[in-house]
């Protein structure tokens, strides 16, 4: 994990502060990963034991995110940041609710799991799940590797990455034959979580790279984000 990039302060404690932060908000990244993971895997291939690892560990993602939110408020108090720690605290802030919002993905994905078991809906359709999660998975581990490292590069390119939305639309374009409407919504549903998980690991990056930088790149055109940044190749 890398520290904080805007060098040592003249208080030991407040680099220990930032770090913490950093730190913190890493391992709420890993977690909800580790949530997506747990889920999919739980809705293709009905294992409610897993379901239920997930929506129980729910919590650890809602104590983290609790203890960030506090640890920046205390060092906005504390502290009174500028310039780049200013623009730490405000990526974390908003990383965090970004990470969240993947843990609530999660937890939706394993209640389905649950639903699905006890009503006997076949797990057959939902394999297709596997290769969605693939793209955002690893779109979501680089964002959090980008962070880890505050790679500039890396969040960039993770941020116009949308190869998750064209294994969406290919997914959809070729859609199975399900028999129950219910089950077909739930799927589409599951899908959609899916694509969320991917557009909050961008917006996570896009945060990352307001706090290396201090560029706001969200809203931006290719050509407008080359221009913003010209040291950075844009894929």
């Amino acid at each position: 994990m890398g520290r904080f990039p805007q060098g040592r302060h003249s208080s030991a404690q407040f680099d220990d502060e930032l770090n913490s932060i950093h730190s913190h908000l890493l391992e709420m990244g890993r977690l909800a990963m580790q949530q997506v993971q747990r889920a999919t895997t739980a809705l293709t291939t009905g294992d409610l034991t897993l379901a239920s690892r997930v929506l129980f560990d729910e919590a650890q993602v809602d104590r983290l995110e609790k203890i960030i939110d506090e640890e920046c408020a205390l060092v906005l108090a504390r502290r009174q940041p500028a310039a780049g720690d200013l623009r730490m605290l405000i990526a974390a802030s908003k990383g965090v609710a970004d990470l969240e919002r993947v843990g609530d993905e999660a937890a939706k994905l394993a209640s389905m799991a649950e639903d699905n078991v006890r009503s006997g809906t076949s797990v057959a359709p939902y394999t297709m799940l596997h290769q969605l999660s693939v793209p955002v998975l690893a779109l979501l581990e680089r964002s959090l590797e980008a962070l880890s490292r505050f790679d500039l590069q890396l969040a960039v390119e993770v941020t116009v990455d949308r190869r998750y939305r064209d294994v969406l639309g290919e997914l959809l374009a070729k859609w199975p034959k399900v028999a129950d409407r219910g089950a077909m919504i739930d799927l589409i549903w599951a899908l959609r979580s899916l694509e969320r998980v991917g557009d909050h690991a961008r917006n996570l990056s896009e945060q990352a790279i307001f706090c290396i930088s201090g560029k706001d790149i969200r809203h931006l055109s290719r050509d407008q984000l080359m221009d913003l940044l010209p040291g950075v190749s844009v894929p």
